[in-house]
């Protein structure tokens, strides 16, 4: 959608939040990105480029990797060529780059880009994805939470270009629909001791709770994660 990254990715509130976006993806993601096997890596949907600054300085290993980016938004495309000349950014559909290379990725990032793609697209974008992974290569998704009825739901309604809500069951569904075997779902909690991350750990960790009573009650044979953000690791055999 033409006008996206202004309009979202680089408002006022937006860039505001960019340092602690990094902040956060080392937390939640440091640790996978370091234990990463030799291989290329690619981000869908780079956005500002803040998961693009955590994988190139990642620590010496990480700069002699091969890392690309591809968005089907040109805007998107032409911002994080200037501001990672270093990262191969693409401009195209991700199904044909990945499938247009004889590439397979030790990893594969798609951090909030799963709801702004139609069910059907994902499937086949995350079946094509599978097969360009290395043996133990990951696939990294993250969305918004909808069973977390306040904060997860506010984010999801938040963008008129997201197309579908994931909760932690159905973003399994559609990891296992692609073919993956290999899943881990988890959920994202702020961390930090700030009197503003403290009252925000307080405050969610109340509403997990009357989430996870609300959904006891009327959908009792269902195990929802209800962190506002969840992710899924899914393996390549």
């Amino acid at each position: 959608m033409s006008g996206y990254l202004s309009s979202q990715l680089l408002s006022r509130e937006a860039l505001a939040a960019a340092a602690s976006q990094r902040q956060r993806l080392r937390d939640n993601y440091g640790q996978i990105i370091s234990d990463l096997q030799a291989g290329p890596l690619l981000e869908i949907g780079p956005g500002r480029g803040e998961l693009l600054d955590v994988l190139s300085r990642a620590g010496p290993e990480q700069k002699l990797r091969e890392i690309y980016a591809v968005d089907i938004d040109s805007e998107v495309a032409n911002h994080i060529r200037k501001t990672h000349p270093d990262v191969t950014t693409v401009h195209q559909d991700p199904i044909q780059f990945i499938r247009g290379g004889d590439r397979q990725f030790a990893a594969v990032f798609m951090l909030h880009v799963l709801e702004h793609l139609k069910a059907d697209y994902a499937v086949n974008l995350l079946s094509e994805i599978r097969q360009h992974l290395r043996s133990g290569g990951l696939l990294v998704i993250e969305v918004p939470n909808t069973a977390c009825s306040h904060v997860g739901t506010t984010i999801q309604s938040s963008d008129i270009t997201h197309k579908v809500a994931y909760t932690s069951i159905s973003l399994k569904q559609v990891c296992t629909m692609a073919g993956f075997d290999n899943i881990e779902i988890a959920g994202i909690r702020p961390r930090g001791n700030s009197p503003a991350r403290l009252a925000q750990r307080t405050a969610i960790a109340l509403l997990i709770q009357a989430d996870r009573l609300r959904h006891k009650i009327f959908l009792p044979s269902w195990r929802f994660l209800h962190e506002p953000t969840i992710y899924a690791v899914c393996r390549a055999i």
